[in-house]
């Protein structure tokens, strides 16, 4: 289903409408290809639109402002939108991971955009389900956009922020056992990771404090350290302020990223499969469905039951 509805929402609303546009974009998991290569090379197509609507996000609820990092929406189209957002249960959310609007306004579409959670739960996994109610929720959402505000240009340019970062303080930590590691950090401030509807993900959380952290990784065209940013979860390099173009999921695998606090010190691995990180002593590295992600040992022993009671 990832991303069929988007294709099935698309299609729909080129019966239902005359005056869109529809884009199909190619390889947007190993790197947004597709969505590059549209908009460096026909930017023009793009030149009567007034602003983007996609779908292509997990979850029932997500009205996604912003996508790893970028702004993607000014806040007149939030504002005038928002009413019918709310009507059909959705809520605006600024949590985005990464997806190809955000490479749209990061390279100057110049126009609102956004990407609309659509129906479908569990993707890149063989658990993936559709809920057919809600992806008719995400097209009437699109619908009412659409017939409401189709021919209100919703500008919107973005502007990258500028993050410094103090790495006086900071050592490199060597590989070990042929993982790469994340250069140390102050101890993190961690709170519980949650799901898709809400519940507690066991083991797993999220990390608020600190924003960046240095790794081991080398910017290919500077040779300066690259970041994680944890909001994201994305690589960065600040010294060019370009995110680092790496095959999916790469570093979510290899990189284990160490804190220390005086004698205490602890080490995390990110999944991005439930977008969290888990603590390394207690993570299992699991394949599914021939893709790797780290789940903590409390949601592995859990998804081994629902298995066995299923077969």
């Amino acid at each position: 289903m990832d991303d069929k509805v988007g294709i099935f929402v698309n299609l729909q609303a080129l019966i239902d409408f005359d005056n869109i546009k529809a884009v199909f974009y190619r390889n947007e998991e190993i790197g947004h290809l597709g969505s590059k290569h549209s908009i460096t090379n026909h930017k023009k197509f793009y030149e009567d639109c007034n602003f983007v609507l996609q779908c292509d996000r997990k979850g029932n609820n997500e009205f996604l402002t912003t996508s790893a990092g970028v702004k993607l929406c000014s806040t007149d189209f939030i504002n005038n939108v928002k009413p019918y957002v709310e009507k059909h249960g959705f809520t605006v959310k600024d949590n985005g991971i990464s997806t190809d609007v955000d490479t749209l306004v990061s390279k100057g579409v110049g126009i609102s955009c956004v990407n609309i959670g659509s129906g479908y739960f569990y993707p890149h996994t063989d658990r993936e389900v559709i809920n057919i109610k809600d992806v008719g929720r995400t097209y009437a959402l699109v619908f009412d956009i659409v017939d409401n505000f189709a021919y209100t240009r919703f500008k919107h340019k973005y502007k990258p922020k500028i993050i410094t970062h103090d790495t006086s303080k900071n050592t490199p930590s060597k590989p070990s056992n042929n993982k790469s590691k994340a250069r140390q950090g102050s101890f993190p401030f961690l709170v519980a990771a949650k799901g898709l509807h809400n519940e507690e993900l066991k083991g797993m959380y999220e990390i608020v404090i600190p924003k960046v952290i240095e790794t081991d990784h080398i910017c290919p065209n500077c040779s300066k350290p690259v970041f994680i940013e944890v909001d994201t979860n994305r690589l960065k390099c600040y010294k060019c302020n370009k995110n680092m173009e790496l095959v999916f999921p790469d570093w979510h695998e290899r990189m284990v990223v160490t804190f220390e606090e005086g004698d205490r010190k602890k080490e995390y691995v990110y999944s991005w499969m439930y977008n969290a990180w888990v603590e390394y002593s207690n993570a299992v590295f699991m394949t599914e469905n021939k893709l790797n992600t780290w789940v903590s040992k409390e949601l592995y022993e859990e998804d081994k039951k629902k298995r066995s009671k299923k077969t």
